[in-house]
């Protein structure tokens, strides 16, 4: 404990002291996408707010809902997304980038401490720390959040069309023809929840789509009914004002102190939850009701893997399942052709690890598997 301590706080003084060492910039990506989404049966009623009710209420209690099939799905998106770097890095193309995708009820600004400039001070900030660290990333808003494209909550925002897109903008970090003009030679995937689950998706549609995968507050095993239940999930358009005008199938959490269960755990600085609660994001009916596209083994990925959580992430590492550094390493038949699968437990740590006092912690066990591996 004393050494990971140590190695925290150098982390954190050096990310501090490199702040301005950093460049940010927005830049848009359009992609075109086709996917096989799930196609939800009658008893689902997307403009009923009680029906919206009873299919989350099924889905977090049982982990099923009313599929009857799949239909192809096509979707334009303009995909939202923060690039971070070295500041005056003269050939970026040098560097490894991270792409990098968030859960749900967030958005890339989860990456970047949330936007809050003293949250960036104090270290919270993962695409900062990494930037100062000789490494470049790629935050995007997953569709359906942020500010990228808004579309059918149910039918569009979906897992499958989602790592699709992922799968489009990996591939378009291999060459110049994208919004950075800039070819990356190494690419890895990294991804929070919702976003891991997806990565597991999109490197199981593409095997190549990434040298190399990161999956953060995440685990194979998911605890049943979900602790998410305690969000009391409703239509974020009759909850907060910034979400007037969604779609009802757009949801997000209502109850704070559930907010901060689910998300928080062991050490933190108790005013960074309602923070997080307060800018929250939002998920979709149609991603609760996807889930399952990304719990199935990834068998044509062959590179390596790291698996990254906190130890009291109710959400993926639940003691009903068993102990924690079991349910990761478990987790390693996702990813049965894969070169190595490393796991790793962070202590005193919940879901949202990037915002926990053991934040840089974990950030700088994340570069260490990036510099063994990649």
């Amino acid at each position: 404990m004393r050494t990971s301590f140590t190695i925290a706080a150098f982390t954190l003084a050096a990310s501090s002291a490199a702040q301005e060492a950093v460049d940010c910039k927005i830049v848009e990506f359009p992609v075109s996408v086709t996917a096989s989404n799930e196609v939800f049966g009658s008893s689902f009623d997307p403009e009923s707010v009680s029906s919206i009710d009873q299919f989350l209420s099924q889905g977090l209690s049982t982990g099923a809902v009313d599929v009857v099939g799949e239909a192809s799905t096509t979707a334009n998106f303009s995909i939202s997304a923060q690039y971070c770097a070295p500041a005056g890095a003269t050939h970026p193309e040098s560097l490894p980038i991270q792409l990098l995708a968030h859960g749900n009820t967030c958005d890339r600004t989860v990456w970047d401490a949330l936007s809050n400039s003293d949250l960036q001070a104090s270290g919270y900030s993962y695409q900062r720390f990494f930037a100062s660290q000789g490494y470049a990333t790629l935050a995007i808003d997953l569709p359906g959040h942020g500010k990228s494209t808004l579309p059918d909550p149910n039918t569009i925002i979906q897992m499958a069309i989602e790592a699709a897109v992922i799968d489009a903008i990996a591939a378009s970090l291999r060459s110049t023809s994208n919004p950075l003009g800039v070819s990356f030679s190494k690419i890895v995937f990294t991804g929070h929840s919702y976003g891991s689950i997806t990565g597991v998706a999109a490197a199981r549609f593409a095997p190549d789509f990434v040298d190399a995968i990161v999956l953060t507050g995440w685990s194979a095993f998911v605890p049943l009914p979900s602790p998410l239940l305690q969000l009391q999930m409703q239509p974020a358009a009759l909850l907060f004002d910034r979400f007037k005008g969604y779609p009802l199938g757009y949801i997000t959490a209502s109850n704070e102190t559930g907010h901060e269960e689910s998300f928080y755990g062991g050490a933190y600085d108790h005013t960074i939850p309602k923070i997080s609660f307060d800018t929250q994001d939002v998920m979709t009916c149609g991603e609760g009701g996807s889930l399952g596209v990304g719990l199935q083994p990834a068998t044509g990925f062959t590179g390596k893997v790291f698996a990254i959580t906190g130890s009291e992430d109710i959400l993926f590492c639940n003691p009903k399942n068993g102990a924690c550094a079991d349910q990761l390493a478990n987790s390693s038949f996702l990813f049965p052709n894969a070169t190595s699968f490393q796991s790793q437990v962070i202590d005193n740590t919940g879901h949202d690890f990037m915002l926990h006092f053991s934040s840089t912690e974990t950030f700088a066990k994340i570069q260490q598997f990036l510099v063994n591996n990649v």
